[in-house]
């Protein structure tokens, strides 16, 4: 059981630990990578840029020249002597972790505690073309749709719901209806600033 367990702590380390902070670093923004498949994009950029890392950690370690006391070079790890590259990896996914960190990369910090939250960088507007405003807009839409269908059905749920679960759903209510006010403000944000374009 043991084995195994130090297996996956070496599998996250090697393979996605340190290219996760690097990908997170430089690119903070929710869905930056694309719409749909953002979460997947980052996987596999994650373990394509730690084995990278990896690569390059093991160059650097092994061509420092061995502790003149040991006589000992630096590339080796734990099961060999001192965990030289597991330390080093650490250190890169750590330095990386916080740099993304206050890029806001990780916003699910500001939930332990409201100093650690983080915004992250308003991406830079240039023209919206036509079709891509058309396709914003739809999407918007429906979304706002689906959001207002939602709220329909927890409004009926918690009107037949008591104790608890009627809590449960309020609360569902409330968040529904900060969401559709905030698709609302998105809508007239993209009309106005399409408008804009259209009239300078």
């Amino acid at each position: 059981m043991i084995d195994v367990f130090r297996l996956l702590i070496g599998v996250v380390l090697l393979y996605f630990l340190p290219g996760y902070t690097i990908v997170q670093f430089m690119f903070p923004r929710k869905g930056e990578f694309d719409k749909d498949w953002d979460i997947l994009y980052r996987i596999v950029f994650s373990i394509g840029v730690s084995i990278v890392v990896v690569i390059l950690i093991g160059w650097f370690l092994g061509a420092l020249p061995p502790d003149p006391t040991t006589g000992k070079g630096y590339f080796q790890g734990s099961a060999t002597g001192f965990p030289y590259i597991e330390f080093s990896i650490i250190l890169v996914s750590a330095v990386f972790f916080v740099a993304g960190w206050y890029r806001g990369a990780y916003p699910f910090l500001g939930r332990l505690h409201p100093k650690l939250a983080r915004k992250t960088a308003a991406p830079e507007q240039g023209p919206i073309a036509k079709e891509d405003f058309m396709d914003l807009l739809a999407g918007l839409a429906e979304e706002k749709a689906k959001a207002e269908k939602l709220l329909k059905m927890y409004e009926e749920k918690e009107k037949v719901s008591t104790g608890e679960r009627r809590k449960y759903y309020r609360e569902k209510i409330r968040e529904t209806k900060a969401r559709i006010a905030e698709l609302g403000a998105k809508i007239e944000e993209v009309e106005e600033r399409k408008n804009a374009e259209i009239y300078e």
